[in-house]
């Protein structure tokens, strides 16, 4: 995810987080996604020694109150009429100031807050590694795929996906993503070669038999088996609840040449019948 030359996207990561990782999660096959780079938004907590030190209370002190204030806890329930209602203590900080109003230390009299020895702030977090793109700062955003799902429809709906982020919610904020790797572009490729093969081998097989038989038609009823046994063989796939992958389409491309083969022996067996005097139909059923 790059942004403009004046964009500093690595200050973007939480847009990447509740934008960009839940929509393509959204996108179906797509099991988990992950951020890579930018910088986490943190709450800080900077605390100044000389006041913890005169105040004689602990790190350990402070970072247990903290802890003990930030929960939301549930305070049972209670009935009134025919309605019941369930109670919830509600802790959780929502700014700054909530973590400097915390009490630390008050059962003597002596009341010690958090902002009477610290200061607070949001920031970014120290990042730990970097992500760059051809020399500029990016955040990576990856997609995991679901066991068994279809890699060419889940990309489908990623492209769509980037298209309508980068129309809307991205170009509002100077963004935009770019797609950098795509596991499908080799499958297409090897769908493709194997394709070629298909289509050259058969053209070569009907070359071969005009050649060497003479005959238009007996060439027409044998090249006639090749796309009638494809065919036949996706549909079988298809009723089996098979996918098709380059493994089988490789397969259908060797058995091309067999079935010419078996077309040829076929064909000259019903001519055999056809000498012994039986009509077409009865010598093509023989």
């Amino acid at each position: 995810m790059p942004g403009h030359e004046d964009t500093d996207v690595e200050l973007y990561r939480d847009i990447a987080e509740d934008v960009i990782e839940t929509a393509i999660e959204r996108v179906p096959g797509v099991s988990q996604s992950n951020v890579y780079g930018g910088y986490e938004r943190e709450l800080q907590v900077i605390v100044d020694p000389q006041a913890i030190a005169s105040r004689q209370i602990t790190v350990g002190e402070m970072a247990t109150a903290l802890t003990r204030e930030n929960a939301n806890i549930s305070a049972g329930a209670f009935d009134e009429g025919k309605r019941r209602y369930i109670v919830r203590t509600v802790g959780q900080y929502k700014s700054p100031a909530d973590i400097e109003n915390v009490i630390i230390r008050g059962g003597d009299g002596s009341r010690v807050r958090v902002g009477d020895i610290a200061r607070t702030s949001l920031a970014y977090a120290r990042s730990g590694a970097a992500v760059r793109q051809k020399g500029t700062p990016a955040i990576a955003i990856n997609a995991t795929r679901e066991t068994g799902a279809n890699v060419l429809e889940v990309m489908d709906g990623i492209r769509e996906t980037i298209t309508a982020l980068n129309e809307g919610p991205l170009a509002r904020e100077g963004l935009f993503l770019k797609q950098v790797y795509d596991e499908t572009d080799y499958i297409k490729s090897a769908i493709s070669l194997v394709r070629s093969n298909i289509l050259i081998g058969g053209f070569l097989a009907t070359l071969v038999l005009l050649i060497f038989l003479r005959s238009a038609s007996s060439v027409a009823i044998i090249i006639t088996a090749i796309p009638i046994s494809i065919v036949g063989t996706f549909l079988a796939m298809s009723l089996l609840g098979r996918n098709i992958n380059v493994i089988s389409l490789a397969g259908m491309s060797f058995a091309v040449g067999m079935v010419v083969d078996n077309a040829i022996v076929a064909l000259e067996n019903i001519f055999r019948h056809r000498q012994m005097g039986k009509t077409r139909a009865q010598a093509a059923f023989d």
